[in-house]
């Protein structure tokens, strides 16, 4: 059908998105590790007030409560029913 279509094209050199930089060797990383060939390297997110903390926290507790209302009472009070049998 396709004859010449291939999976990736090879006509298209790589783009850059998100996460990419074509600077990697100037980047800061708040740690590496090692692991045989593999280096992985953490950035941590940037500091932010405790305001924002706030309200990331309330966007969190947002969605949760969304997520649990959108169940059916039937799959509430299981899930209920499943945490109290944990506790025990």
């Amino acid at each position: 059908m396709f004859k010449n279509s291939r999976v990736v094209p090879l006509d298209h050199s790589h783009t850059y998105g998100k996460g990419d930089d074509m600077n990697t060797k100037t980047k800061k990383y708040d740690a590496s590790y090692k692991f045989g060939n593999t280096t992985v390297h953490v950035v941590a997110p940037p500091p932010i007030s405790d305001e924002q903390k706030e309200i990331i926290l309330e966007e969190f507790h947002r969605a949760g409560w969304a997520i649990w209302n959108s169940l059916s009472i039937e799959e509430q009070l299981k899930l209920n029913e499943e945490a109290e049998a944990e506790k025990a």
